[in-house]
């Protein structure tokens, strides 16, 4: 094997060129009604794994589509082949409704420095059963992968960590839970503080800096009135964190200045209408990386339907681009920042409406799509900037082979900055780092 750095970097200039169509998302089915034992999967979280791997976490509801206490389990599908097909599910928390086991809701993330995945999720009671002390709560639970999803660890209960004295019940909002700059994970609580339902539900972050062996909650709620759901978490380029906060009408947000543990006032973005629904947002690059670049997909509409992904240029302040991913009924979704660069939505397709026409249900697909296709052109990026800081947008092939680069620290990221192997990388954009800067890099097909 040589020692000496080679990178083919290339700009893809044909996808530049005026009256180029992108193409269509690829969509793959990954639970389906009546499979694998049973009639029902929802709740859907993706994740990419350190090795490039793709994890999909469900819930597998048996006959009946209902929550918790409906007995539940957690199962999870891998892809080595980015989406195209899947593994066979792998149970991570079994429901038995003879011992009294259920659990549902997973959120997923991928530590950055170590590869280990953390799937949280709920169990036991019912949230509006849910009551205080610690015997009569919805218990919050984890499992871990240590070696990209191939085995898990058995279920660790932890809520008691958290668990503030007037919380009646809690789960954790599913789809993707957020890693920090800083390393820390964090996510968001949905808690009620009433015993009557429907009422009273707070949001609040919590978090671990050490993969989830001691977890600590914030001092406040984004919503004190009580008026929010489901939510998640984006960090800025400039360390605040923004809640997006499910609702009616115009999406919800409320804005961290110190680091989750108190919110400022709620605020509406105003450009995203969006159904009573959970969501997701991701970022998707940073301006170091050339444009910062924040996804948000969720239901553009009043009722469950039409799942559209949205696009923001200005740290989630204003989402100018949106391009419906999944049309017709549909809800929940979960995104992916794809190894090559490309986007994937796991998307709950069909419905649990009684009031719309058709039969309940759904099949959780897994959509992959580019950054092309959701701006339809206007969004692109195929300049390839070399090592030594020089750009080249016209010659679509940059070769860099030099024993003077030997000496420089150099290390290729996937979008979402897990590292990658640049000898088996598929092809796509990436983040080059070295010792004094990072930027976006195409490696060829």
């Amino acid at each position: 094997m040589t020692h000496r750095l080679l990178f083919m970097l290339v700009a893809l200039m044909a996808l530049s060129f005026s009256g180029v169509r992108a193409a269509d998302p690829v969509r793959v089915p990954v639970f389906e009604m009546n499979t694998y034992g049973s009639k029902y999967y929802r709740i859907p979280a993706l994740a990419v794994a350190a090795d490039g791997s793709l994890i999909a976490v469900a819930d597998r509801r048996g006959d009946a589509l209902n929550d918790l206490p409906n007995t539940i389990s957690v199962v999870v599908r891998r892809s080595v082949d980015n989406g195209d097909t899947w593994s066979d599910p792998v149970v991570l928390a079994e429901g038995n409704k003879t011992a009294g086991k259920s659990y549902g809701d997973p959120a997923v993330v991928v530590d950055r420095e170590s590869g280990t995945i953390l799937v949280l999720f709920c169990g036991d009671k019912g949230f509006w059963d849910s009551r205080n002390p610690v015997s009569q709560r919805q218990g919050l639970y984890m499992v871990k992968s240590t070696d990209n999803g191939l085995t898990w660890s058995e279920p660790v209960r932890f809520d008691s960590q958290i668990y503030k004295q007037n919380w009646q019940g809690g789960f954790i909002a599913s789809g993707t839970a957020l890693q920090l700059s800083s390393g820390r994970i964090m996510c968001v609580v949905n808690a009620h503080t009433s015993t009557s339902p429907g009422y009273n539900q707070e949001q609040y972050a919590i978090w671990t800096d050490d993969l989830g062996e001691t977890w600590h909650a914030g001092a406040r709620s984004a919503t004190p009135s009580g008026n929010g759901n489901e939510s998640k978490l984006i960090e800025r380029e400039n360390g605040d964190i923004v809640m997006s906060i499910r609702c009616s009408g115009t999406r919800m947000y409320a804005v961290s200045t110190d680091g989750g543990d108190t919110w400022g006032p709620l605020s509406r973005w105003n450009d995203m209408q969006a159904a009573d629904c959970n969501g997701d947002i991701l970022r998707y690059s940073s301006s170091s990386d050339g444009r910062s670049r924040i996804l948000h997909s969720v239901p553009n509409s009043s009722i469950r339907e039409n799942v559209s992904v949205f696009l923001s240029y200005d740290e989630a302040d204003t989402w100018p681009v949106k391009k419906t991913l999944c049309k017709g009924v549909s809800a929940y979704s979960s995104l992916a920042v794809l190894p090559g660069g490309e986007i994937g939505c796991l998307v709950e397709e069909g419905k649990w409406d009684s009031n719309l026409p058709g039969d309940d249900g759904f099949t959780l697909a897994f959509y992959r799509f580019t950054l092309d296709w959701l701006t339809d052109g206007a969004d692109n990026p195929t300049s390839v900037t070399s090592i030594s800081g020089s750009s080249d947008s016209i010659n679509p092939f940059i070769s860099i082979s030099d024993d003077s680069l030997l000496s420089e620290e150099i290390s290729l990221y996937t979008l979402g900055g897990l590292p990658v192997d640049p000898s088996s990388a598929p092809a796509g954009l990436y983040i080059l780092r070295n010792t004094s800067s990072s930027r976006l890099v195409r490696l060829p097909r």
